[in-house]
């Protein structure tokens, strides 16, 4: 597997109108493809069968329902387990400005899918019934225009199918009295008492609160806290003309380089690239 070839979404494409290629490929052999990288986006899943992933100079395990998030810089090639059925692999190929779309209007902040900085790509196991799910919606890919309006239905659909797996632990989930508490921190005032001082609301210790918020969100306290803080000073930045300072001391940050980087993380853009951006008030 030394040969690398870096593929180009349109060599797959029909005509200057398609945006995305769509197909489902069973591999028979453990080299059956080589070795690739390529410009595009790709989000692979397998249907039937079982086999390996070879990505970035590791070994990955597929099996049915194993889902991929692959990235363009990533370097990969399949190989099936060698049985007579093969390994069918379900794969959407489309170009990267479609990342940079999905992240700004409904993942700002992630770092998973195709937002991870690790040396692996971003990969899940779906369930029997989300792989059924997804063969019926794939079957439409397989006839559309194949446009940006059938794309973004499709990624839309994707993602609703396989979020419910991320989201079973929600704040929804959290007792009310630490709901009580979370909505007094998501306040300017609540912004300036420390971890202590709320817990203090509750009658439960940091240590407590934090497992339960990192079981049932994902989350640790101050991570959930930052988060209202952050939340409060985008919706400042674009309904308000206040200076970004005045908004950093608001939200309880004593260091103005310090909100700058959390801001940027979260964002993926500095205070005032946001404040350009979604101005509403001018």
């Amino acid at each position: 597997m030394r040969n690398n070839k870096i593929l180009q979404l349109n060599t797959f494409l029909g005509n200057k109108e398609e945006r995305f290629h769509f197909a489902r490929v069973t591999i028979h052999q453990p080299s059956d493809l080589r070795l690739h990288q390529h410009s595009f986006a790709e989000i692979f899943w397998i249907e039937s069968g079982s086999g390996h992933h070879f990505i970035n100079g590791k070994k990955k395990s597929l099996q049915m329902g194993t889902m991929v998030f692959v990235r363009p810089q990533d370097k990969h090639t399949f190989g099936s387990d060698g049985n007579k059925h093969g390994i069918t692999i379900a794969n959407l190929a489309f170009e990267p400005d479609t990342i940079e779309h999905l992240y700004n209007r409904y993942f700002q902040g992630s770092q998973e899918y195709f937002w991870t900085n690790n040396h692996l790509p971003f990969q899940i196991e779906l369930s029997t019934e989300q792989v059924f799910q997804l063969a019926t919606q794939a079957d439409k890919l397989q006839y559309c225009s194949k446009t940006v309006f059938d794309l973004d239905r499709f990624l839309l659909k994707l993602f609703d199918i396989i979020l419910p797996k991320f989201q079973n632990n929600s704040i929804s989930d959290l007792p009310s009295w630490l709901h009580v508490a979370l909505e007094h921190t998501r306040t300017p005032k609540g912004f300036h008492q420390d971890i202590q001082e709320i817990c203090k609301l509750t009658g439960r210790s940091a240590d407590y609160i934090n497992r339960l918020l990192k079981e049932k969100t994902g989350f640790t306290f101050t991570q959930t806290i930052n988060k209202f803080r952050l939340q409060y000073a985008g919706n400042q930045l674009m309904m308000s003309e206040v200076a970004i300072k005045t908004i950093c001391s608001e939200c309880g940050f004593a260091n103005l380089g310090y909100f700058y980087k959390i801001f940027s993380a979260y964002y993926g853009q500095t205070p005032n690239e946001y404040r350009q951006k979604n101005r509403t008030i001018v």
